[in-house]
Formats: C-alpha cells, structure tokens, sequence
C-alpha cells in the first residue's frame, strides 16, 4: 500500500523552516555585529590610547625633570659642602686641598651636564603641557562620534533582535504542523549543522555535500510521502 502524501500545509511549514533557518544565520550574524559595534568602537580605542599615551610621556618627563631637579640640588649642596672645606683652613696638606679642588671641578662638570639635560627634559615637558588641550579635544571630539555610532549600532541591534525575535515565532509556528518524527531530525540536525539542517534535492544531488540522492528518496520527495535524508550530511532533503 502506497504511504499517503504529507498535506500541502506540511510542505509548506517546511520550505518556511528552511527559509526563515536561512534568515536566522544571517540576522543571528548581524546582531552579533551590531552588539559589537554598540558596545566597542575602535576609532574611540584608538584615540583614547593617543590620549593616554601622550598622559603618560608627560607625567614620565615630569618625573624625569623632578629626579633631575633633585640630583642638581644634591650636587649644589655637595659643591658647596666642599667649598666652605676648602675656605675654612681645615685643610693643611697640599694633597688634601688639591683633592678637594679636584673634588669640585668634577661635581662642577657634572652639574653643567646635568643641567644641560635639564634644560632638555623641561622643554619637553613644557611641550607636551601645551599639547594636553588639542589632544584632549580631539579625544573629546571623537568622543562624541563614537557615542553617535554607538546610540546607532543600539538602534540596529534592538531591530535586528526584534526581526530575531519574529523569525523565531514564525519558526515556532512552522515547526508544529511538522511531522513529529521529521520534527525531531530537525532538531537534533539543527546545532550540528551550524543553523542550517535543510538542503535542496537538486538533478539527483545533494546541494550542501553534493552526494547523489537515493531513487527511494527522490520518489519520497516526488510524491510528497516524506522527508528523506541525505545518505552523505544527514541534511532533511526538500525538492529542489
């Protein structure tokens, strides 16, 4: 006795799964997009490691200059320490006096030096203190933007989720006029095949894999008395 065809309403609920499946990857992939462009812009990352970046030059010069200031007045007060030596008459060998002297003109030397980088590293730090206000204005500027795209990439997301929201119903409905047996193949296929449990029996193939359809499922599918498989990717297999 020959099975009995599936009704119209069946065939219809499935080609309107294998749709909205399609439908789904696709929405599925923008909401992931929209997600993440309302939460992270990367020009607004990009400016903001500008911004920090120039903050932390500034605040390692003017720790530099600080250490620099500090060795300058140390040295000072050793040069002077060993001048008031040398002019108080505590000093009464010529080797020790010379010693001394020598003492000087090296601490001397050093401070000149010390000096001259001085002059460099606070230059620098002037330099940078009068970038501070473009550089915070132009972070605070893309600042801005960045809140434009992301209050649009919100709005995106929220129509995307809801059309998200709307496949998922209709796949719902769709589900249940399926048959039950059919039903479960679906689901079971449906993680494993990445959202995309249906393929089209085309010119005797498979169109996911490829792998010629069996005569007795090309007749399942002819006379609309089930829903085969394909032999290869275990996809259901709807009439191409």
């Amino acid at each position: 006795m020959a099975e009995a065809p599936l009704a119209a309403e069946v065939w219809d609920a499935l080609r309107s799964l294998a749709f909205e499946d399609g439908e789904r990857v696709a929405v599925l992939a923008a909401v992931q997009q929209w997600k993440e462009r309302a939460t992270r812009d990367s020009e607004l990352e990009a400016a903001r490691a500008v911004f920090e970046a120039a903050r932390q030059e500034l605040a390692v010069t003017a720790s530099r200059r600080r250490a620099e200031e500090a060795r300058i007045e140390d040295l000072t007060a050793k040069i002077r320490r060993t001048e008031e030596r040398l002019a108080s008459g505590q000093l009464h060998h010529e080797r020790e006096i010379l010693t001394a002297q020598g003492e000087v003109d090296r601490l001397r030397e050093t401070l000149g030096q010390l000096e001259l980088t001085w002059l460099e590293t606070s230059a620098l730090e002037e330099r940078l203190i009068a970038t501070q206000p473009e550089t915070r204005d132009a972070l605070a500027l893309v600042e801005s933007e960045a809140a434009v795209r992301m209050a649009n990439a919100e709005r995106e997301l929220r129509s995307a989720e809801a059309h998200l929201a709307a496949i998922d119903r209709t796949r719902r409905q769709a589900a249940q006029l399926v048959p039950a047996e059919a039903r479960d193949r679906y689901k079971a296929l449906y993680s494993r095949t990445g959202g995309r449990p249906f393929a089209l029996a085309v010119a005797g193939e498979c169109s996911n894999c490829h792998a010629a359809v069996p005569a007795a499922a090309v007749q399942q599918l002819r006379g609309h008395t089930g829903v085969p498989s394909c032999p290869r990717c275990g996809r259901l297999l709807l009439a191409g």
